[in-house]
């Protein structure tokens, strides 16, 4: 034998088997997290451990894709959105998917925290990714047509891997309105068998919930793994649900919230009958922590969307509260902005609408978007005094008379234009998209909509000031 030959079979042999990849069996990993809630940054837990940031993420990926020689999935299981830092609110998850592919993120299922942006919004972020959005179960109302592909096929290697996408959209949100959410179990019946006939390995993409996803592992067993997320579920090692009369089982994993962790599934298969089939799955969540460095590509991109931020909007004379009642002087504040930049006679906001405090002095863009992370749109509508007392007397909300800006911490003390509430008259009232939309009064009334957020309204009119007092 060739002197050579024989050094590289030795070297072959000292440096140990490594990652399985014959003709006959094959090792590959799918990473995933799950509601991360546009945690891009570190953040300190209670007992005030470090945790997360998308840039020490990214370097744990290339990590394991150069151990697995690039035979990985990455997954996201839905709520990149909804609340999150500044700069997932003023750039409307625009940062977060241009850090998912930097990244290298395969696939997403969007969660409902992802449509609360809006839909248009959701699909504008699906355009510009690379990655693929995958949503078997939400479809527009009108049309009857699907928002996003219900699966994706991918390839790892010689492995077929079909992604199914599964998600939750809450019905008593505005991102409802125009979106018909069909049962997921059904449409597990539906695809998995086509998937299973098409691909190696099943992978169900869900933003469903633990207990949802155990339900679905019994409905449909033919499904190999499901990769979840909405619960919020801390699994150190996957849930194992076994198949009727001892088939093998169905994997569950959950990694959690905020990038926490990043969780890991080794996934071994074997050929046979000239297919690869699931032989053993092994899982695990690995700490995003302060032993892990950032990733200086993924830091430098951050940095570009966070320094227009930095701007000053206006400077607080004092420190404004987190409101408890309408009679707060932050909620105030608020409110009287929402009247300035509009046409109304009075201000209705839910009080989830101000989220946060603010110290004194400069105050920024991005602390402008803490106060309001939702992005939420204000609507005019017509009402007669009788409803806005019903209004109030029977939700907890915001109401401040546009006539002086003053609010009213209860409905008997309020006055529109000075003056007390005439039962039967009709009044402007400019109120936020999502206390229309849980009202039932207000929900079926016509709404003009101002085509101004709350957020955007708070930019305008405090800059216009300069001066908060």
């Amino acid at each position: 034998m060739n002197r050579h030959y024989v050094v590289l079979l030795l070297w072959l042999l000292a440096a140990g088997p490594g990652p399985a990849w014959t003709q006959d069996a094959v090792d590959l990993v799918i990473l995933h997290q799950n509601d991360t809630h546009g945690t891009l940054y570190p953040f300190r837990t209670d007992e005030g451990a470090e945790f997360g940031g998308i840039a020490r993420l990214a370097t744990l990926v290339s990590r394991i894709r150069a151990e697995m020689h690039g035979r990985v999935l990455l997954l996201h299981g839905g709520d990149i959105l909804s609340r999150g830092c500044p700069l997932t609110v003023h750039y409307g998850g625009e940062a977060d998917l241009a850090a998912m592919d930097r990244i290298g993120y395969d696939v997403l299922t969007p969660g409902n925290g992802d449509f609360y942006f809006g839909v248009a919004n959701l699909v504008g972020l699906a355009s510009l990714a690379r990655l693929d959005f995958v949503h078997a179960n939400a479809r527009y109302r009108r049309t009857g047509a699907s928002i996003f592909p219900p699966y994706v096929v991918k390839q790892v290697g010689d492995v077929k891997v079909g992604i199914l996408g599964l998600g939750a959209v809450r019905e008593d949100h505005p991102a409802a309105w125009t979106l018909t959410v069909d049962d997921p179990v059904a449409l597990a019946r539906r695809y998995v068998p086509q998937l299973r006939q098409e691909t190696d390995l099943v992978v169900v993409l869900s933003h469903l919930g633990l207990r949802a996803d155990s339900a679905l592992a019994v409905a449909v067993p033919q499904i190999d793994l499901i990769v979840g997320g909405h619960s919020h579920s801390l699994l150190q090692t996957p849930s194992r649900i076994a198949r009727p009369a001892g088939r093998g089982e169905v994997v569950i994993a959950q990694a959690g919230d905020q990038g926490q962790y990043l969780g890991r599934l080794d996934v071994h298969l074997v050929k046979e009958a000239g297919r690869f089939g699931l032989a053993r799955v092994d899982g695990r969540l690995v700490p995003v922590d302060t032993t892990i460095e950032p990733d200086p590509e993924i830091g430098a991109l951050l940095n570009r969307y966070a320094a227009p931020l930095e701007e000053v909007v206006c400077v607080a004379e004092a420190a404004l509260a987190n409101p408890a009642s309408g009679a707060t002087p932050l909620g105030a504040r608020v409110m009287q902005a929402v009247c300035a930049e509009t046409r109304a006679e009075l201000a209705l906001l839910d009080r989830g609408a101000v989220h946060d405090s603010l110290e004194a002095g400069d105050v920024t863009l991005a602390e402008v978007e803490r106060l309001h992370p939702w992005r939420n749109r204000v609507l005019l509508l017509s009402l007669t005094g009788r409803q806005i007392g019903q209004v109030l007397g029977s939700t907890q909300a915001l109401a401040a008379d546009c006539g002086n800006g003053e609010s009213a911490p209860e409905a008997q003390s309020l006055q529109i234009g000075g003056a007390p509430v005439d039962s039967a008259r009709v009044y402007v009232v400019a109120a936020g998209e999502y206390l229309v939309w849980n009202t039932p009064l207000l929900r079926d009334l016509p709404a003009d909509d101002t085509g101004r957020r709350i957020d955007t309204i708070l930019h305008r009119h405090w800059r216009r000031l300069g001066v908060l007092r």
